[in-house]
């Protein structure tokens, strides 16, 4: 569904290939896929929706706001508050439902801690399961996320005052995980990161079009470029909780979507919570570019590109441990 013909609404990011990214476009390979199973996958169907469809003796369903892997989510009205709610329909698959519930209990937590969402993490009313094979999730809407805004914008990037706003909520959000919470989102990336307003973007002038067009920046497609597109507003939510761990449950070797991965996690040497403060850099770097930081596949070409980029690796594998 398109937003104000700039870029789709919210959309429910899943776990594919190794557990550890979204449902992506094809052209951008961002997890590290597999495709053992998938064609079982594909054989089980999404909830079926309807327009003016009741969940819950409450949530009446009127569009799609965007599907992937896990299931669909759709736009609702609340029909006891008359609000506007995005609700994430589960498929009817065992380990999917397991997944979500998971999620949705990682949610119910931070609510707690943060009723009123000044913390920047994306908010669950309520879960609940329909027809008993359907697991829900009530959420608050919310616009497109940050990759699809980029793209929307043939890879333009961001203004470098919206990308300062967008770097303190997400820094504000992560000290709220990381201290409060003691959660590792684990899974950052910009498909993960929402814009806040559904209003639709504002033509505006892009002030580094001359960086964008340059010999030396790689652009997905060469063509005259459409109006850019600026965000109404520049304020973020963190979604996609789903592969959020506890300080306590740290036995995963792998984390992370491979071009947010960092060199500790590369050459498993333990890994914390400041995993995702390097995810959040590679990020931050991307709203500039319009470009992946490290667009790479490979353990051997992440590390070379990691040492191009920044600087060379400590030779002691010690010293790159987490202290």
């Amino acid at each position: 569904m398109e937003q104000g013909g700039s870029c789709s609404r919210w959309s429910p990011n899943v776990p594919e290939g190794d557990g550890q990214g979204a449902c992506t476009p094809s052209h951008r390979h961002t997890a590290d896929s597999s495709n053992e199973g998938e064609s079982d996958r594909d054989a089980i169907v999404h909830f079926h929706w309807e327009p003016g469809q009741l969940l819950n003796r409450r949530y009446r369903l009127h569009s799609l706001a965007g599907e992937g892997t896990f299931g669909r989510v759709c736009l609702a009205t609340d029909t006891t508050k008359k609000t506007q709610v995005a609700i994430k329909i589960i498929r009817d698959v065992t380990q999917f439902r397991e997944a979500a519930q998971e999620e949705a209990a990682i949610l119910a937590t931070i609510c707690a801690a943060d009723p009123w969402g000044q913390f920047r993490c994306c908010r669950m009313h309520t879960s609940f399961l329909h027809d008993s094979r359907f697991f829900c999730m009530v959420l608050e809407p919310l616009g497109c996320s940050l990759y699809e805004s980029i793209k929307a914008n043939d890879y333009r990037g961001f203004w470098l005052q919206d990308i300062q706003i967008i770097a303190k909520q997400l820094l504000y959000a992560l000290n709220f995980l990381h201290t409060k919470m003691r959660y590792t989102h684990t899974d950052l990336k910009p498909e993960n990161i929402m814009l806040t307003s559904m209003e639709p973007a504002r033509p505006e002038w892009f002030p580094r079009e001359e960086f964008c067009e340059g010999d030396g920046v790689l652009r997905k497609k060469k063509r005259s470029r459409h109006q850019y597109l600026r965000p109404r507003s520049a304020g973020i939510k963190i979604i996609d909780f789903g592969n959020t761990i506890r300080e306590h449950d740290r036995r995963e070797t792998i984390i992370n979507t491979r071009q947010y991965r960092g060199p500790e996690v590369i050459l498993e040497l333990g890994w914390d919570e400041k995993s995702d403060l390097w995810s959040a850099g590679c990020i931050l770097m991307e709203l500039y570019t319009g470009e992946m930081l490290f667009g790479t596949h490979e353990n051997m070409e992440h590390l070379a590109l990691v040492e191009e980029i920044l600087a060379p690796l400590y030779r002691s594998r010690q010293a790159l441990k987490p202290t």
